[in-house]
């Protein structure tokens, strides 16, 4: 990574659980702000601003255990899994899932932040 501790496997397997996060209204993470602070949060969402180098989500374990034996099980995971989320997007367009920092996102915030979260991590791996 550019910067970060995650190795790529990591980010790959942390990434596929926020797409999960995303079809999961009982996903079982509060909101992490306070209410106040959505409306920013939601027009820095909607903004071409990048998410800042070496923010920690507090809900995001630091170094994680790895979920399978090899990179490319994961990456079939998250192209399994982002396949999922388009069907669920599809099929329940007017869905509302709760983000720990974003508060209630629509089907269509929720693809904006998984652009941002991914364009995030792709440039910490220099993918981007």
């Amino acid at each position: 990574p550019n910067w970060g501790n995650m190795s790529a496997q990591q980010m790959v397997e942390h990434l596929n659980e926020s797409i999960q996060m995303s079809m999961n209204p009982n996903h079982g993470i509060p909101l992490q702000i306070t209410p106040d602070k959505i409306d920013g949060m939601q027009q820095f969402l909607a903004s071409d601003k990048p998410i800042i180098q070496n923010f920690k989500a507090i809900f995001a374990p630091e170094n994680p255990p790895l979920k399978y034996e090899e990179i490319e099980l994961a990456i079939d995971d998250f192209v399994d899994i982002w396949l999922i989320f388009e069907d669920y997007s599809n099929e329940n367009p007017d869905a509302i899932v709760l983000h720990p920092y974003y508060g209630d996102l629509t089907i269509a915030q929720w693809k904006r932040m998984h652009q941002k979260h991914f364009s995030h991590h792709f440039t910490q791996f220099g993918i981007l």
